[in-house]
């Protein structure tokens, strides 16, 4: 079965090792294949790629962001990744629908939660017919937390995040369009009670002559 495997470390020196052993040691032989993994460190809002590998070789940040975790970093880190995770008050146009996905069982919404500021995570899009070989290496790590969902659900949910997305983007143009609009009112109010009050000065100046 080919999941997508997500491992949040509480000690980043740790990510990096677990990365290093899973990076030197996947074969079919091992239990399992890895056809790509990241380690990625959110900051604030923005979860940044701190090394990738592809098929087992050293690979570009290009190469992974055209793959399928490429494209969920890239969820995750945008604006509906904040939205699920519960920044909602920071976004312009937060009222957009989310009913086409289903939060229960969103990957989106679980590593929008879970993956907080300064984590550190490990993302690997592995084939496995048994999920205790990957996670047996994992394990050798302390209070590492573990989450794994079917690729092809993954993708499926993505592209839906996508289209949200676009929707999204549409919704926060229109507010800030007429957010500004209303702002462009209210000044050009304030300069026409300030002429008026210029002339009625200078009417009080004609009257005391």
């Amino acid at each position: 079965m080919e999941n997508i495997v997500v491992a949040v470390f509480p000690v980043e020196s740790e990510a990096y090792q677990a990365f290093s052993k899973i990076k030197d040691g996947t074969t079919e032989l091992s239990g399992y294949l890895v056809s790509q993994m990241v380690i990625v460190k959110k900051i604030g809002n923005n979860v940044q790629l701190e090394d990738a590998f592809d098929t087992g070789r050293d690979t570009s940040d290009d190469t992974v962001a055209g793959g399928l975790i490429g494209a969920l970093i890239g969820i995750i880190g945008g604006p509906l990744g904040i939205l699920l995770g519960g920044g909602i008050g920071t976004l312009i146009g937060s009222s957009i629908d989310l009913g086409d996905i289903d939060t229960s069982n969103s990957m989106i919404e679980r590593v929008s939660r879970i993956l907080c500021d300064r984590d550190t995570a490990l993302i690997a899009f592995v084939q496995e017919d048994n999920t205790l070989y990957f996670d047996n290496i994992l394990n050798t790590f302390q209070n590492v937390s573990i989450t794994r969902w079917d690729a092809a659900s993954v993708e499926q949910e993505i592209e839906t995040a996508h289209a949200l997305e676009k929707e999204f983007a549409k919704t926060a143009k229109k507010e800030l369009r007429e957010k500004k609009s209303q702002e462009r009112k209210i000044k050009a109010e304030e300069r026409r009670a300030k002429r008026k009050h210029e002339f009625e000065k200078l009417k009080e100046k004609k009257n005391d002559k």
